[in-house]
């Protein structure tokens, strides 16, 4: 199993500092009402799966499955036993569909990579139940 460390909004320059485990955000609701955009905060990530290196689906604690494609490769994500998140500055301190987002995987280098999400979703229940066991978070 792949867990998930955080990379909160509030620090940006962090995610340069190494593949260590960022500060939570605080305990709360991680999805959006039915009229607005689905959201989770970074503390609520529980698990993750790579099927490939242009996707991950990740499993928040509210069962919910968010797929990340990729802008292109994001080489070693397959292989991190762990990675994080970057939104924005200032915009939310919860990550959301349609936001800009940057997957961080460690590195043995110490300088983790950052991989930028071109598309955000949460998957509907039929969708999360119909992936194969290689995306399954």
């Amino acid at each position: 199993m792949k867990t998930v460390f955080t990379a909160a909004a509030l620090v940006l320059a962090a995610a340069a500092a190494g593949p260590q485990a960022f500060a939570g955000q605080p305990a709360g609701a991680g999805h959006a009402g039915p009229a607005s955009k689905a959201c989770f905060r970074p503390n609520q990530a529980i698990r993750y799966a790579t099927p490939d290196e242009q996707r991950v689906y990740l499993r928040t604690i509210t069962g919910d499955v968010f797929e990340f494609q990729l802008a292109g490769r994001c080489p070693n994500i397959r292989a991190a036993g762990q990675i994080g998140f970057v939104a924005p500055m200032a915009v939310s301190e919860r990550i959301c569909e349609g936001q800009s987002v940057q997957v961080v995987v460690p590195t043995t280098l110490g300088t983790p990579l950052n991989c930028q999400a071109a598309r955000l979703r949460r998957l509907t229940p039929d969708e999360a139940r119909a992936l194969p066991d290689p995306a399954r978070p």
